[in-house]
């Protein structure tokens, strides 16, 4: 374990330098925190590069940085160690590791396709209910940082079991080419009514606020839509999806 005591200490610096999209973008590293988060990352495999611990929490988390191999251990005083962290009331510990953007490739099961999703809790919900029903395979189409710490707040761990891919409009048009993409707009055919025969399929969720950009309306497959009562116009994407993801696993 090394103590560090000064906010101007190189590593100290390179942490905080991942609260940007473009040092995680530039790295592939982001930062979890609390136990929780921690030990479901080591249950995937995924070891820390680093991980901090405020000097009064050594001893609560005596299990944890034992079951961690390899791995730089800093000590901070409780006052550093909250110009790191990114939570208002934090655990005390957290950790620095790499989280993949994985290559293109096609799915060879049921997946997602992201539309300009910005809002990171969201985002992150989603994950965790796609990879709740087995949606594990998720397309990101200028959608807001994966790495964001928020998004990894929202997904509880699950982030870790998703193979997230950032893709471009080239790669868009070969998953709809190649796969069928069933887009969630209002405009669509109610869910209640719509069969599908296949687990070959990919559901596209969308901006709430702006709806399907017109690069994903333009290679859509088929449009479906949850039929809704009490003049309800729309709900929240993540809630949505949810709702798509669970019916279509039970057509």
């Amino acid at each position: 374990m090394n103590f560090i005591s000064s906010l101007q200490n190189p590593k100290i610096k390179a942490i905080n330098k991942l609260k940007t999209k473009k040092a995680r973008n530039e790295t592939g590293f982001g930062v979890i925190e609390g136990e929780r988060i921690i030990l479901d990352a080591l249950k995937q495999n995924i070891h820390p590069k680093t991980v901090v611990v405020a000097e009064e929490c050594k001893e609560k988390f005596k299990k944890v940085l034992a079951l961690i191999k390899d791995c730089e251990v800093l000590v901070l005083p409780t006052t550093l160690f909250n110009t790191v962290s990114t939570t208002e009331n934090s655990q005390g510990i957290l950790a620095v590791v790499e989280i993949k953007d994985n290559t293109f490739k096609l799915p060879n099961t049921k997946f997602l396709v992201l539309d300009n999703i910005k809002d990171p809790g969201n985002l992150g919900t989603i994950i965790r209910t796609a990879i709740a029903l087995n949606y594990k395979d998720i397309y990101l189409f200028n959608c807001v940082d994966f790495r964001n710490d928020k998004v990894l707040r929202a997904s509880m761990g699950t982030i870790f079991k998703a193979n997230l891919t950032n893709i471009n409009q080239e790669k868009l048009d070969k998953l709809s080419k190649e796969k069928t993409l069933l887009l969630a707009d209002a405009a669509g055919e109610p869910l209640n009514k719509f069969k599908i025969n296949s687990s070959d399929f990919g559901i596209v969720l969308c901006n709430e606020g702006n709806g399907p950009s017109a690069e994903v309306k333009g290679v859509a497959t088929k449009l479906i839509a949850i039929e809704m009562q009490n003049d309800v116009e729309s709900l929240n994407v993540a809630m949505a999806g949810g709702i798509i993801m669970y019916a279509l696993n039970n057509k």
